[in-house]
């Protein structure tokens, strides 16, 4: 329900791919490598955000999202502490650098990771 873009969803992922690393169940590596990749790409997103709220292309802040009459919410946004546009060019800056480490962190466990097992069909 998160945009992409969310820290929060970028820090779940990034916890899940600890856990998923740390514990030594069979499959649990893939799920590791599957929320690191995922993390990455929500990192990817809010560093895109942050370069657009530093050229001043971000759109208005959007209007507080409310309920369509039958208790369902039309759409989720991100909290207002996390929204770029509520931010200083000296704040956009600090996250930028703090996500391109983190970035840089992630890509290289993504890429260094082995390969899943190939699954070969048997004769019968």
């Amino acid at each position: 329900m998160l945009p992409p873009s969310s820290r929060q969803l970028a820090e779940a992922h990034y916890k899940l791919s600890i856990r998923g690393a740390l514990d030594l169940t069979a499959g649990r590596l893939a799920d590791a490598i599957h929320h690191a990749q995922r993390a990455l790409e929500s990192i990817e997103a809010r560093l895109v955000e942050l370069q657009a709220g530093l050229a001043g292309t971000l759109p208005p802040l959007p209007e507080p999202s409310e309920t369509n009459g039958k208790g369902k919410v039309k759409q989720v946004t991100l909290a207002q502490d996390e929204l770029v546009q509520n931010r200083s060019k000296a704040q956009i800056e600090a996250e930028i650098k703090e996500l391109g480490e983190l970035k840089q962190d992630l890509a290289l466990k993504v890429s260094s990771s082995p390969p899943p097992p190939l699954l070969v069909p048997h004769d019968t």
